[in-house]
């Protein structure tokens, strides 16, 4: 019986294979030859997830189930029991790898193949990666990360592999803002559907207005446009700039509804100098009074100290005062300006300096006033003449900081652009 069905499978080769798939099937019974054809079918499928396009296999429905053939399987391919009688390998020429199947032990045609493969994976480990016949999808999309249903149950988002049964399956992969691609497949035993999903973004308009200065607009680095504007756009979160001479420039993000019509007003900050205030000190001094009591040898004199204070705040606000065309922050200011007023009894002396936003001093100015005497009101005096000496200093200050250009890059924290957004319906 052996060398008649030896002579069998060699017939059943041809003699100049074709690169590429072949299958050679030998059903010489009339009962096995729809198993034998359902085989086939599979073996294919499990080719082609093995990628042997350059492989010639061979499916034979001989019986070759004596003990003696079974025993040589176990014994050459370290074959468990479970894995017989399994198509298995008996012999291989160059790049044709012949498989000898019992395909009438199985009731599976299926089970028939992948018990092939995993014997042929016993003898080749290299070239067979996938011994198991898998039914499924492999979904990829545009935009990637979408959510996949599959029978309306959520199955994991793209790329993916679905191992589904086999029979038919609704399936959609659906991404926030844009529209969602549905399909219906049937899929067979061992069919594996590669489909990329192209999503078509859902329609937005975006309305872009100016309460302030016309400014130039642009949406996702786009070319810039004038405002106001009406755009179709992409439903989901955009990122725009809005820019004007003069003026700081605004960016941010703004999320568009889908199918609704979203107004932004935008009104930019014009650009001004950013000016802080420094070291201030303001200091007052020790004065003396003398003091006498008694009379003859007992009369007695001596100095009691009095203290005139300085109050720092009128001269701070007499300063934010001046200051107020320009942009008062407390970091990155194009101009810092430290002030230092010292009072004694004769004379009130103050120094103000101008630095740069890197520290470096630009400019230094003064200013004196005598003290008037007045024993009355000793304290208010000192004041008054503190506040004179500060209005000498702004005046030479003001004409300086014409010198100290403003950065156009950054609005103040306290003074940003304002931006209205409103969503109504579409207008008809």
């Amino acid at each position: 019986m052996v060398p008649r069905i030896a002579l069998t499978l060699l017939l059943t080769v041809p003699l100049a294979a074709e690169p590429g798939v072949t299958l050679l099937l030998d059903s010489r019974s009339p009962g096995q030859a729809k198993l034998s054809a359902q085989a086939g079918q599979l073996l294919q499928r499990l080719r082609a997830a093995n990628q042997l396009g350059e492989v010639e296999l061979s499916i034979n429905t001989a019986d070759w189930a004596n003990p003696s053939t079974a025993s040589r399987w176990q014994r050459d391919f370290d074959l468990t029991g479970k894995e017989l009688p399994a198509l298995a390998v008996v012999r291989r020429q160059g790049n044709k790898i012949t498989l000898d199947n019992l395909l009438r032990r199985y009731n599976s045609p299926a089970q028939a193949v992948e018990g092939a493969f995993r014997c042929l994976q016993l003898q080749s480990p290299n070239l067979i990666k996938e011994t198991r016949l898998r039914t499924g999808l492999s979904l990829t999309s545009e935009p990637t990360g979408a959510k996949v249903l599959v029978d309306g149950a959520e199955a994991g988002t793209t790329p993916c592999q679905l191992d589904l049964k086999p029979g038919r399956h609704h399936w959609e992969v659906v991404q926030e803002n844009y529209q969602s691609y549905q399909r219906d497949s049937t899929l067979q035993l061992g069919q594996f559907v590669s489909q990329r999903a192209e999503l078509l973004p859902l329609l937005a308009y975006l309305r872009i207005e100016s309460s302030g200065a016309p400014f130039d607009f642009s949406l996702d680095n786009s070319p810039p446009a004038p405002a106001p504007a009406l755009l179709d756009v992409k439903a989901g979160a955009h990122h725009y700039r809005a820019w004007a001479p003069g003026h700081y420039a605004a960016e941010g993000e703004v999320t568009v509804p889908p199918e609704q019509l979203t107004s932004m007003q935008i009104t930019l900050v014009p650009i001004r100098l950013r000016v802080a205030l420094g070291d201030f000190q303001a200091d007052g001094y020790t004065g003396y009074n003398t003091r006498t009591s008694g009379s003859g040898r007992n009369y007695q004199s001596w100095e009691e100290p009095y203290q005139v204070i300085l109050d720092a705040n009128p001269i701070k606000d007499k300063l934010r005062g001046a200051l107020v065309q320009y942009d008062l922050i407390d970091n990155e200011a194009d101009c810092v300006i430290s002030l230092h007023i010292q009072a004694d009894k004769e004379h009130i002396q103050g120094v103000a300096t101008l630095s740069d936003g890197k520290g470096q001093v630009r400019e230094t100015v003064n200013s004196t006033r005598d003290m008037p005497f007045l024993s009355f009101d000793e304290q208010g005096s000192a004041q008054k003449r503190a506040l004179e000496v500060t209005d000498d200093l702004l005046a030479k200050i003001l004409p300086l900081l014409t010198r100290f250009q403003p950065r156009a890059d950054k609005a103040p924290a306290d003074r940003p652009a304002q931006v209205k957004v409103l969503t109504t319906p579409p207008p008809q």
